[in-house]
């Protein structure tokens, strides 16, 4: 493969949530060799620029090669440097244009004649916006603090430890010398509808939480073990610590044993089970033991768990990385997912298609552009004010 195809590819399995850590790092290697690689980067993932490009080209697929012609005449006869030059940049906006003319960037394949259309549903939704770092604080004494409002820096203390916000979004807990380990001081962490957050738990270990999630957890261990307490979806890397193992705990669900791994669960009230998702390391739930790339699923704490193997866990963790990504996902998948992350209500009227899904886009998509594609696969919408309702 030639250095600008390979380039090329990285960019589109980015969009698509799909890169693994040595593609990111090779992707992120190639961006910061030159000033017009990383521009180039941040113009073709602008989801606005790839639906236009992708309009263009279904309209007239001939468009494809003429494009392909004017930006890289003599793409199949030159050689291509590693190093930056205009020429390199040019042959791999050559070959993503091929990618996104015959790939899947969006949910399932755009119909054969994309039409490039906003009806008044989609048109409605354009004040939707999508989420954010949002999230409220609730320390041991009861008092709540909107981590929206405050400014960076200490935002309280709880037991000994202190509690900064970062500029990044992110809340660390330091433990103090004063911090006791007679008392159990429970912190709570909730993020709403439209919202996420991460933190830095007082042993390092360190949680992402998705929307409408929230997260009970102690301001500093203490003791033979650390437990926190889950309901919605996070994602954890949890520091190691043979003399305390790591619990998480969602209220009806198999409890899970962490070794010092990477993760992620998914367990909202609306969802028809409890999945946990192993990256590295290992993990207990129930009695089974997950190895990487294993998912385990399980309806309650009496019913059995059903372990799969070979998930798509980039698929799986996309949201923590700033994306949105389904596997096979039915449209009622997508809808609470979509409902969580732009704080909408859904609905549904009629006999919904019995469709499958495959692929993603960027979290900060609008809403009306993430709707259009859907409605571009035979999924219709009436919208009202923050109420969605899906029809035939």
């Amino acid at each position: 493969m030639r250095p600008s195809e390979r380039i090329a590819t990285l960019i589109f399995r980015y969009l698509r949530g799909e890169l693994s850590g040595e593609e990111e790092r090779e992707l992120s290697e190639w961006r910061s060799l030159s000033d017009e690689n990383e521009q180039f980067f941040q113009e073709e993932i602008v989801p606005e620029n790839i639906r236009k490009d992708i309009s263009d080209m279904y309209a007239n697929k001939e468009v494809v090669w003429q494009k392909i012609l004017e930006k890289a005449p003599g793409l199949h006869n030159a050689p291509v440097s590693k190093k930056p030059s205009r020429f390199s940049v040019i042959s791999i906006a050559a070959v993503f244009l091929v990618s996104l003319a015959f790939g899947t960037y969006f949910l399932l394949r755009f119909p054969r004649q994309y039409q490039k259309r906003t009806d008044v549903a989609v048109k409605n939704s354009s004040a939707i916006v999508p989420g954010g770092n949002h999230a409220i604080l609730v320390l041991a004494d009861g008092s709540a603090i909107e981590l929206d409002s405050v400014r960076t820096g200490i935002v309280g203390s709880d037991n000994g430890s202190s509690i900064v916000k970062k500029d990044s979004g992110q809340l660390v807990y330091s433990i103090g010398a004063q911090a006791s380990s007679r008392e159990m001081a429970i912190n709570i962490l909730r993020t709403p509808r439209g919202g996420q957050y991460s933190v830095v738990l007082s042993d390092g270990s360190r949680v992402w939480l998705n929307a409408a999630s929230s997260l009970r957890y102690p301001a500093s261990f203490s003791g033979s073990e650390r437990t926190v307490q889950l309901e919605g979806e996070a994602y954890f890397e949890v520091v190691p610590e043979t003399n305390a193992p790591f619990h998480v705990q969602v209220k009806g669900k198999p409890e899970i044993l962490v070794l010092g791994t990477s993760f992620n669960i998914t367990a909202y009230p609306d969802e028809p089970f409890m999945s946990t998702t192993l990256l590295e390391g290992t993990v207990k739930t129930g009695s089974k033991i997950l190895q990487p790339g294993q998912q385990a699923q399980a309806k309650d704490s009496q019913s059995a768990i059903h372990v799969l193997k070979n998930v798509d866990v980039q698929s799986i963790t996309a949201w923590k990385n700033g994306k949105t990504s389904f596997d096979n996902a039915s449209i009622q998948t997508i809808m609470r997912a979509i409902s969580r992350w732009y704080d909408v209500d859904i609905a549904y009227k009629g006999t919904i298609p019995d469709k499958r899904f495959k692929g993603g886009l960027p979290r900060n998509t609008d809403l009306s552009e993430l709707l259009s594609v859907l409605q571009q696969n035979g999924i219709h919408f009436t919208v009202e004010g923050k109420k969605i309702t899906v029809t035939p």
